[in-house]
């Protein structure tokens, strides 16, 4: 997959990502009628090395996680494709 993360325009954009996935395999591959894809997203920053971001080194950056489930169905044909998105978060703490 990470040929098709690398292409798609929407790879910054969890849910878009994943419908964009969702519909690609129902429309590519006719013996595929339905995707169910899962996106977990978590914070990275980028480690400080001499007062300067370093440019492929990261940290992991809090516990919270992003979730993305999309279900995409094409079992009524090309023309009538549905899909349902759920996005929410986990895991987050904050102070009140």
């Amino acid at each position: 997959m990470s040929v098709f993360a690398k292409t798609s325009p929407h790879v910054l954009d969890p849910a878009a990502f994943a419908l964009h996935l969702g519909l690609h395999f129902v429309n590519k591959y006719s013996h595929i009628t339905k995707a169910f894809i899962d996106i977990i997203q978590l914070k990275w920053t980028r480690i400080q090395v001499g007062g300067k971001e370093h440019k492929w080194s990261f940290v992991r950056d809090g516990d919270e996680k992003g979730l993305v489930e999309c279900a995409v169905d094409s079992t009524d044909g090309p023309d009538a494709v549905k899909a349902t998105l759920k996005c929410g978060l986990k895991d987050l703490l904050g102070e009140c």
